[in-house]
């Protein structure tokens, strides 16, 4: 589950937005309770020039702000599929956290 860069996701964090990887100036984070998205597992994916919210089981794009279609797009939507476990174990961490 490595990334292009061979980083992996990071473990748990204390703090409600934990950024878990860095690739081509694209950070992938999680934001813990957040209150959009009906509580839904997903991930943000942040660059200079846009943010985009998707969805760790299905790849959808659940933000009004569209990933811009090109290479980034692709290799962030390649980069989750290939990380999917270990998102949803991050996605998991502060519900585990509560018990």
């Amino acid at each position: 589950m490595n990334t292009r860069n061979g980083s992996r996701p990071s473990p748990k964090s204390k703090k409600h937005r934990r950024t878990i990887c860095k690739f081509l100036g694209i950070a992938i984070r999680i934001h813990y309770n957040e209150g959009i998205h009906s509580g839904r597992a997903h991930f943000h994916a942040v660059a200079p020039d846009y943010e985009v919210s998707i969805d760790i089981e299905t790849d959808e794009e659940l933000s009004p702000t569209k990933l811009p279609p090109g290479r980034r797009s692709r290799l962030i939507r390649k980069w989750a599929r290939e990380n999917r476990e270990a998102l949803m174990e991050n996605w998991r961490l502060p519900a585990r956290a509560r018990r």
